[in-house]
């Protein structure tokens, strides 16, 4: 019997063992799906960034006139004011924005081709110009005289909405009109920027380079070779050998990071072929393993995250508008790669409000969404990591139920056995004391009833109490 519960307190010893391993394994892997879930966690916070083009969409949309033209603050909609010199780049923003971010079926698109239409000038004076011809563009304003950048701004909105052939417009006399701003150095110069006369510079050149890129597709106009060729000519004649870096003109400082955005769109807008030929023509003129250096060197704010326009210690600071134009001209050349494409990312969603705008106006939201696309950001967010559950198998009180079972199984274990060994005495005492025939009391027995007989009647006598303790 003995044997059998002693098996069986080791047998509960041992499921007491087991349980508590079980438990005390469980909660380490607990413990460690808790340390992987809260590294997701914090990789899940840092990399969870993504746009809601939504809302972007209707915060542009408010700001639409019925004029058809975009203002950046929807309280002064109807002010006078608001229709300015910088109505139209405005504009051209914003229609931009809302195509990339699939929303110009929410705008009134026929009031905008109708405001860019009344820009237009479809007989420009040649009689200034030479050659003398007959000449089109577009104005800032109806009384403004026509301009290079202006007319780029009107053509980019015209290809977002695909109006450029409405029979109203002459793509050839814009065409002509552009053209003939080039100069014998290749530059550009623009009636837009009296400041530069008519000198070429490296900002006129890149709009006529983009506008020109705009009806050299739409038209499938081939570019003239001496106008190409021309254009890289000027962009190395502005390009700083030894910094990499590019001036507004020859002779000027190297210090403002747009010019090496511009100086990579003008070859790559005006270049005929395929996108690798035209990187090709980039890479003729300008090293781009240098200037990528460069703009990384001089402009860039590893605190932000953000690009800076200029170099100089004190107009240093973090730019929407530079980091977009270095981001656009570093992808456009496939030099992405250069970047910390996360950070900027990030900052670029720091600056987002609640409403979808970026940096608080058109620009700078366009700029913002820009980056965003060509940094290839997501519009939804991740998945978030789930939180592991702690998956109970075995009840924390188990092993102690099973240890008290032991216990219980001992006590009983000896109470048998102290049980069994009292009845051996008696049956041994027994045994000893009576006669197995007779049944009384055997000779050994007597002995030990006149043994102690005696020794209580000795020491009655010699005791002071003899009197009063009678033996037993």
């Amino acid at each position: 019997m003995n044997r059998v519960l002693l098996l069986l307190a080791g047998m509960l010893v041992a499921f007491a063992v087991f349980f508590q391993w079980k438990i005390a394994n469980d909660a380490l892997q607990y413990s460690q799906r808790q340390i992987q879930y809260q590294q997701a966690l914090e990789a899940y916070r840092e990399n969870n960034i993504y746009y809601t083009p939504a809302t972007t969409i209707q915060w542009i949309v408010n700001r639409q006139n019925p004029a058809g033209f975009f203002v950046s603050n929807p309280d002064m909609l109807f002010e006078p004011s608001q229709l300015n010199d910088s109505t139209l780049r405005a504009t051209r923003y914003a229609i931009t924005t809302l195509r990339d971010l699939g929303g110009l079926r929410q705008i009134n698109r026929i009031a905008v081709a109708e405001y860019v239409m009344g820009l237009y000038k479809a007989d420009v004076d040649g009689a200034r110009y030479a050659p003398p011809g007959r000449y089109a563009g577009f104005r800032t304003l109806p009384n403004e005289p026509v301009g290079v950048r202006p007319t780029m701004d009107a053509l980019m909105i015209l290809e977002a909405l695909d109006l450029l052939d409405d029979p109203r417009i002459d793509l050839q006399r814009i065409w002509d009109f552009i053209s003939l701003h080039q100069n014998p150095d290749g530059g550009f110069w623009d009636e837009h920027y009296p400041a530069f006369g008519m000198a070429s510079s490296m900002k006129c050149t890149s709009f006529a380079a983009r506008a020109l890129g705009i009806l050299h597709r739409h038209m499938n106009k081939p570019f003239p070779q001496e106008l190409s060729q021309g254009v890289r000519r000027f962009v190395s004649s502005v390009t700083d050998p030894v910094s990499g870096g590019v001036r507004q003109q020859p002779g000027a400082p190297v210090e403002d990071s747009y010019n090496a955005f511009r100086a990579v769109i003008a070859p790559l807008d005006t270049t005929n072929g395929d996108l690798p030929a035209r990187r090709r023509a980039v890479q003729d003129v300008i090293n781009m393993d240098r200037l990528s250096g460069y703009l990384v060197r001089e402009y860039y704010l590893p605190d932000f995250g953000a690009f800076s326009r200029y170099s100089e210690p004190k107009k240093k600071k973090p730019s929407l508008k530079a980091t977009h134009l270095v981001i656009w001209l570093l992808r456009d050349m496939v030099y992405l790669d250069h970047i910390d494409k996360h950070r900027i990312s990030k900052y670029v969603m720091s600056l987002r409000s609640p409403s979808g705008q970026y940096g608080g106006d058109i620009y700078t939201t366009y700029s913002a969404i820009g980056l965003l696309q060509k940094l290839g950001v997501p519009t939804r967010p991740l998945t978030p990591p789930a939180k592991p559950e702690k998956l109970v198998t075995v009840p924390s009180f188990v092993p102690a139920v099973f240890f008290i079972a032991v216990l219980l199984t001992l006590i009983l274990g000896h109470q048998a056995k102290k049980m069994e060994l009292q009845s051996i005495n008696r049956a041994l005492s027994i045994q000893a004391s009576i006669d197995s025939l007779t049944g009384i009391y055997n000779r050994q027995k007597f002995e030990s009833l006149l043994k102690d007989e005696s020794h209580c009647s000795r020491m009655n006598w010699t005791s002071s109490a003899a009197t009063t303790t009678p033996c037993p």
